[in-house]
């Protein structure tokens, strides 16, 4: 997944103590009509500010589909429309 990869660069990448790059996340969603929010945790933590890695949307559903992602510092990841049959 390309989002997950810009998430873990935009924050650091979580190593356990042999040195292995972890993937272990907490995903957060909260769906609505027309869209599908997200954020994603560092699995360690508990889910707040501190752990964020990255947090966005799909907003449009049903019709135009923009999607939008920031890090935990609010720079921007993507905001883009998304083409019917594309991925982010």
């Amino acid at each position: 997944m390309a989002l997950w990869r810009e998430c873990r660069s935009a924050h650091r990448p979580l190593r356990n103590d042999t040195g292995h790059i972890m993937s272990d996340a907490i995903l957060v969603l909260n769906d609505g009509f027309f869209s599908v929010k997200f954020s994603l945790f560092e699995e360690h933590e508990r889910p707040g500010p501190k752990g964020l890695l990255c947090e966005g949307e799909f907003d449009g559903i049903g019709h135009r589909v923009h999607f939008v992602a920031s890090d935990n510092s609010e720079k921007s990841l993507s905001d883009r429309d998304l083409i019917e049959g594309r991925h982010p």
